[in-house]
């Protein structure tokens, strides 16, 4: 459940997800060997937490060190725990201090600073001890102490509460450009409809650790529709953000880039499938908790954007269906941009790496989920 797709420092890729194989659905990470076309585990199965996993993302660090970060039922309040993977060794091991929130964490993304340092956004449930959908809690960006694991809360604790006090934040997404700038996209929600927003961390020129402050762009009011949700954020080859988000009324996909200059966002072609997302709670995700995903949204490695969700195919069988844009125009990849096979899918993460200077988009998602058959999958377009 919930994989996440991640590419290793050595081009091997990695996935991190719930392992329902394992004793009470604790976390798991596998590496693809592409010589065997064998995807095997990293240190043991369920390993890499205490108890049931939620939201569980792994990152490398350096040459062959790992990191994960997730939400964990073995924690009080179902805190946000950090594991670490070191070279040469067998096993996964916490790191620092255990947890790194006072209450549940929820919606969790990691990335690297530019020194290299882990940073780790998540909602902060310190404000209520609620959950399920619309739990209530701003987001929290940390960053971590790479020789002791101690966390410092950049802007401070529940940041995104400046901008909405009543509010929660939910789907927080972090991306870091190539010169440094950290960006944060979530889901503001709360009273009324929900809408997508993005802020950029400015680092404080004092002696605190966590010294900056976070302020909004293009939001709201300048091109952005201000309903949305299940949003993501990714980042151009010219260091300008672009966002991903499920739009209301009607129900439909949308991708925007902001202009840093002019500090308004433009869509990036027309609505994606407005029609076609499906039923149940969350129309384009998991029917089982759809409200826990980001839409699967990236920039490879040569510029090209992609866009993964659900709609039901000619069968009205649930499935994800993987785009392009090309030509001013979303197209599937592919003849039809469906995965091979007809059994339902849901839970999808996707990832574009290059492979001998071809650019390759790379899918994994749940296959038949709650069945016997229920499996994770991963495929490649080449």
């Amino acid at each position: 459940m919930l994989p996440q797709l991640q590419q290793d420092a050595d081009g091997s890729l990695l996935c991190s997800f719930q392992d329902r194989t394992t004793s009470g659905d604790r976390g798991s990470v596998v590496r693809f060997d592409a010589a065997a076309d064998t995807w095997g585990y990293v240190g043991q199965a369920g390993e890499p937490s205490i108890r049931v996993d939620w939201w569980g993302v792994v990152q490398p660090v350096g040459s062959g060190w790992l990191y994960r970060a997730n939400r964990d039922y073995g924690f009080p309040r179902n805190g946000l725990g950090l594991w670490r993977f070191q070279p040469g060794t067998a096993d996964w091991a916490p790191f620092g201090p255990q947890p790194l929130s006072a209450g549940e964490a929820h919606y969790i993304d990691v990335e690297l600073d530019a020194s290299g340092r882990l940073l780790i956004g998540f909602q902060d449930g310190l404000r209520s001890m609620t959950s399920g959908p619309g739990a209530a809690g701003a987001a929290t960006v940390l960053r971590i102490d790479p020789g002791s694991g101690d966390a410092t809360s950049l802007g401070g604790t529940g940041f995104t509460s400046e901008f909405a006090s009543t509010s929660d934040a939910s789907h927080v997404d972090l991306e870091v450009a190539a010169n440094g700038t950290l960006w944060a996209a979530w889901t503001e929600s709360g009273l009324g409809l929900a809408h997508p927003r993005v802020a950029r961390f400015h680092p404080g020129s004092g002696s605190s650790p966590g010294s900056g402050s976070w302020s909004l762009v293009g939001s709201p009011a300048s091109g952005l529709p201000d309903a949305g949700a299940h949003v993501s954020i990714a980042i151009d080859a010219s260091g300008r953000p672009l966002i991903a988000f499920r739009g209301n009324a009607p129900l439909r996909f949308l991708v925007y880039r902001m202009d840093l200059a002019a500090n308004t966002w433009s869509q990036v072609g027309d609505d994606i499938h407005p029609s076609q997302l499906g039923s149940g709670g969350s129309p384009g995700f998991s029917r089982e908790a759809g409200y826990r995903e980001r839409t699967p949204f990236v920039v490879g490695p040569a510029g090209s954007l992609y866009l993964a969700h659900l709609t039901p195919d000619a069968n009205e069988v649930d499935r994800v269906q993987v785009l392009t844009f090309r030509e001013d125009a979303w197209v599937p990849v592919g003849a039809s941009g469906f995965l091979p096979g007809s059994e339902p899918e849901d839970y999808v993460s996707l990832a574009a790496i290059s492979e001998n200077g071809v650019e390759v988009p790379i899918v994994a998602c749940r296959r038949s989920p709650q069945t016997p058959n229920e499996r994770l999958v991963g495929y490649a377009f080449r």
